[in-house]
């Protein structure tokens, strides 16, 4: 036998109006806080997928910098062991005349413009004593 969702009402089904009208009502409001529950799990959900997305964007492009830098790296080692083989041969070694521009991990030069830009504004800042 199953209990009733409303124990006071009477088992013979035999509603008066006001017991019908409390129950409609009980489930009107019962319906409208899962209506508001409903709307703020997707609202979670949205949020989440948005997040979901920006991570996963962010892993992509920190696998790209991190594949463009092994790659570099291995570049950078090879010619250092070519550099180092013909050395020890007794071959004269010839520097190129300009030395490559250094690259930041995105394969641009704005990281160390960036950091050049703040030594050229602290070198025309007078020095300051701490006790000053």
């Amino acid at each position: 036998m199953t209990e009733s969702t409303f124990p006071d009402l009477p088992s013979n089904r035999a509603y008066t109006r006001a017991d019908v009208e409390r129950y409609l009502a009980a489930a009107a409001e019962r319906r409208a806080v899962l209506q508001t529950q409903i709307a703020d799990a997707q609202e979670r959900l949205e949020r989440a997928g948005a997040v979901s997305a920006v991570l996963l964007d962010a892993h992509f492009e920190l696998q790209r910098i991190r594949t463009n830098g092994e790659r570099r790296a291995a570049d950078i080692v090879a010619e250092a062991d070519r550099r180092a083989e013909a050395i020890a041969n007794g071959e004269e070694l010839i520097l190129p005349e300009e030395s490559p521009q250094a690259l930041d991990a995105l394969g641009t030069t704005e990281y160390f413009e960036f950091l050049r830009a703040g030594l050229t504004d602290a070198a025309q800042q007078p020095l300051r004593l701490i006790a000053e």
